[in-house]
């Protein structure tokens, strides 16, 4: 990896790491160098940020915290940073103004980053209008990112950053990369290196039931009923838990129904995971990166199955170069479910341990 700070290079860092998430709209960046003193460090909070990978920037934003640590015989610098989003974390929307329908998605992202004066540039790849019939506004002293992030929701979209710091605005699971996961007993050509998988229910329904108000096009058959409900179902939750949303906005009855479905595949998602670590930071073609569908053969795991990966994280140190991957069920960000073999084996991990 390469760091460059306020346009100069530097390099005999220690360690650095580099993480992208489909969660986390901010990528965040930490390395440590040597100094024998924290008053002649050249790098200062809020400076500008970049990292490469050859020729691929994969961050770019700025350095939050500085942390000298030190005993008597060693002098360490802890220097944190995250990417130009953050300023859409940080920032509110300025005056909390209502935004006129019908309005785009974009044409309301662009008026509320001019307010704060931002040079985040926003990418559509969802190929789609993103239209509101309705007036629009944001609560007072909302964040950027969550007037933004509610609205994409509506639509079912997600927000996510670029290695150049631009907003993107995707859906998941389009892009599928050709090299394989691999763990095999006794296989010659595995490149996982160290793995784990988790299966945490705590968090998920057997029922979500989204509640709102009537919208002047829903078809409701009860003249004076003005509240909306949508349902969705987790077929693999045996125990009986229900979960109400209610969502202070105009609804139609499909999308109730849509915003029920995603909240029960997002728990779903961040139930299952399989995290992993490979050697270096490309695979055959490009960079292990976000939101690309990968093949996953795990023996030990016992998965054979579609997988999205959900976070990368770059790593560089005196150990080596690596790559950790997060990867969750392919249908995690999306309305359509596409139960895989991850998911079927769920009751059978463990049962077959016997290297």
């Amino acid at each position: 990896m390469d760091l460059e700070i306020n346009g100069q290079k530097y390099t005999g860092f220690l360690t650095a790491k580099v993480t992208h998430s489909i969660d986390e709209i901010c990528h965040s960046l930490q390395f440590t160098a040597t100094s024998d003193s924290i008053k002649n460090y050249p790098i200062k909070n809020n400076a500008e940020c970049s990292v490469f990978i050859g020729a691929r920037e994969i961050f770019n934003g700025y350095i939050d915290i500085i942390e000298p640590i030190y005993s008597a015989d060693s002098h360490t610098i802890n220097i944190q940073g995250r990417s130009k989003a953050s300023v859409l974390v940080d920032s509110s929307v300025w005056d909390s103004k209502t935004f006129k329908g019908p309005s785009s998605f974009l044409t309301i992202a662009q008026r509320v980053l001019a307010d704060i004066e931002s040079d985040i540039i926003i990418i559509d790849q969802t190929g789609a209008i993103n239209t509101y019939k309705k007036d629009i506004s944001a609560e007072p002293g909302e964040s950027v990112f969550s007037f933004l992030e509610r609205l994409a929701q509506k639509s079912q979209f997600m927000l996510v950053s670029d290695g150049s710091g631009n907003l993107n605005m995707i859906r998941t699971g389009l892009i599928r990369n050709t090299t394989l996961l691999l763990n095999q007993k006794n296989g010659d050509n595995n490149n996982i290196l160290t793995g784990s998988a988790s299966y945490d229910y705590s968090r998920r329904y057997s029922e979500y039931r989204v509640v709102g108000q009537a919208s002047s096009t829903s078809n409701i058959s009860n003249e004076g009923q003005t509240k909306i409900i949508g349902t969705a179902t987790d077929r693999d939750m045996n125990i009986t838990k229900k979960l109400e949303i209610v969502v202070d906005q105009d609804l139609t009855i499909d999308q109730a129904k849509k915003l029920a479905q995603w909240e029960c595949n997002i728990r779903r998602a961040r139930s299952q995971k399989f995290n992993c670590t490979v050697y270096g930071h490309e695979k055959l073609i490009g960079l292990w990166d976000i939101n690309q569908i990968t093949r996953v053969v795990d023996d030990y795991a016992n998965i054979d199955s579609d997988m999205l990966i959900k976070s990368v994280e770059y790593t560089e140190s005196n150990d080596g170069t690596f790559t950790n991957i997060e990867l969750v069920p392919p249908d995690a960000y999306s309305l359509e479910e596409n139960r895989p073999i991850f998911s079927k084996q769920i009751d059978e991990i463990g049962n077959d341990l016997d290297w």
